[in-house]
């Protein structure tokens, strides 16, 4: 016979610090910017099994990849720059 082990609300909210703090935040995107992102991976990946299951040229998979790529990194870091300047109390 198990024992069901039962676990605290408090106790998961201080692991998930713990563990925040060893391998930092991850996918705390919210709203629109998280929306796109995902979808934005998403497409990526149909788009690339698409482009392993037919025959297309490296040259446009290389920039469409890159471009994908460069735009997501574009999103992230302005959203990153928005924040740090909103808790900084800047005007933005």
């Amino acid at each position: 016979m198990r024992e069901e082990v039962v676990v605290s609300g408090e106790a998961l909210k201080k692991a998930e610090e713990y563990i925040e703090i060893e391998e930092g935040v991850v996918n705390k995107l919210p709203g629109v910017l998280g929306s796109f992102i995902t979808a934005l991976a998403v497409i990526m990946s149909l788009f690339h099994l698409y482009a392993a299951y037919g025959i297309m040229p490296t040259h446009i998979l290389r920039a469409s990849t890159l471009h994908s790529f460069c735009s997501c990194a574009s999103c992230c870091s302005r959203s990153a720059n928005a924040s740090a300047t909103a808790s900084a109390g800047g005007t933005g």
